[in-house]
């Protein structure tokens, strides 16, 4: 059986549509399955935002040491963190990365949006040239697509369950931030060999990925404790998502991408897992 054929038979036991690229960061050898298909990326863009952030601090454009104050009036909401809050809170810029990478806080992250600007954010992303890499707006207009649509075609929870994935507005990825696989393994590798250069930013953005709190994806294929396994998740809907580094004891390191669709609401419960799965085939297939 081909990697190609491994990977698409096991997207298909758990009824997701899905793609996978991944790069040996020393010989520069990659595997792809889909790579070149765009997807909505969920809270995978909490990872470019942030290196957004972190690179315009060290280049002196902004000071990420920054006070925010989030209140809850106009908080993003979300399942963790900040958004489960119910008072005002301030923390600086630099604090929100943390949370927006380490919980995936959705009020975080788009305090990070709102103190860039959304000019800042796509200009300083664009220097990288991976076009298929798009930050459209901030997770908040994911949350008003999805009401918008249920207000206008009448979808209560039941209704939405029954709902193919593929008509709702907040997994269309021409109306919010998408990826492709292939064009976010390119940023993972760019920062990879940024960092190796001495960035500042960009080992700092690869030591907040070592914080995310998820272990059920991308590190569920990796379980050995000698391995080193960072990554970012993104979850909405009927997506599940994680993109990271796995770093063998060898000093051999991979930057991985793995995005999913389901193709129902009704998510298999194995999904998490099958992303650590084909991770994992495809690692091992470039370590042959």
């Amino acid at each position: 059986m081909t990697i190609e054929q491994q990977v698409r038979s096991a997207f298909d036991a758990v009824q997701v549509d899905g793609s996978v690229t991944a790069v040996d960061l020393t010989t520069g050898a990659g595997v792809d399955v889909g790579g070149s298909t765009p997807r909505p990326l969920a809270s995978v863009a909490k990872l470019p935002l942030v290196w957004v952030l972190l690179t315009l601090h060290h280049e002196g454009e902004l000071d990420a040491s920054t006070p925010l104050v989030l209140d809850p009036a106009h908080r993003t909401i979300g399942p963790v963190g900040t958004g489960r809050l119910r008072d005002p809170i301030t923390m600086s810029a630099r604090d929100a990365a943390y949370y927006a990478m380490s919980l995936s806080d959705n009020g975080a992250a788009d305090a990070i949006w709102d103190f860039v600007g959304a000019d800042r954010v796509r200009e300083t992303l664009a220097r990288l040239g991976l076009p298929h890499l798009r930050l459209r707006a901030p997770m908040r207009r994911i949350f008003e697509l999805l009401e918008d649509q249920r207000r206008r075609e009448r979808l209560d929870d039941a209704a939405l369950l029954r709902t193919d994935p593929r008509t709702l507005d907040p997994l269309d990825p021409a109306r919010v931030s998408s990826g492709t696989t292939a064009a976010l393994t390119r940023f993972l590798a760019e920062m990879h060999r940024r960092a190796a250069g001495g960035s500042q930013a960009d080992r700092e953005v690869v030591d907040l990925m070592g914080a995310q709190l998820v272990r059920n994806r991308l590190a569920s294929g990796f379980p050995a404790a000698d391995l080193d396994v960072r990554g970012k998740t993104g979850t909405l809907l009927a997506v599940r998502h994680e993109v990271g580094y796995v770093t063998y004891p060898d000093g051999r390191a991979y930057a991985v991408s793995v995005l999913t669709s389901s193709r129902s609401l009704q998510i298999h419960h194995r999904v998490d897992a099958v992303i650590g799965e084909v991770a994992r085939a495809a690692v091992l297939h470039l370590r042959r």
